[in-house]
């Protein structure tokens, strides 16, 4: 069974996971850390990376590549590419500060403020 796999359709809800690892060990960690936490939390998700890597791994003729990356490589990449930017926080931070302000005055004169996105 060879062909053009991505490993993402082997996880479900791929990027919700990930938010959920990000939350767990903060947007400010390092790659390692990140892996580590999403091996430990889905460990079924890991073991299916590693079994698709191995099936392809074994499956392809002698001398030849298949389009699969290592499963190290993979969970390297998943990191960088979906980290938080930091001007991201900043979306983030300034909207939280919006919403505050917002909430302030809203108790202040009964609630009566449009807001504009």
């Amino acid at each position: 069974m060879t062909g053009v796999f991505t490993m993402s359709c082997f996880i479900s809800r791929k990027k919700d996971k990930i938010s959920a690892v990000f939350e767990a060990v903060g947007t400010d960690a390092d790659g390692e850390t990140f892996i580590g936490a999403f091996k430990k939390f889905y460990p079924h998700d890991w073991l299916r990376i590693n079994e698709r890597w191995q099936l392809e791994e074994d499956s392809t003729p002698p001398g030849k590549k298949h389009s699969m990356q290592h499963p190290d490589v993979y969970m390297k990449e998943m990191y960088r590419n979906h980290k938080p930017k930091d001007d991201a926080k900043e979306v983030v931070l300034f909207t939280e500060k919006a919403n505050l302000i917002i909430h302030f005055y809203r108790s202040i004169i009964g609630g009566n403020i449009t807001t504009r996105y």
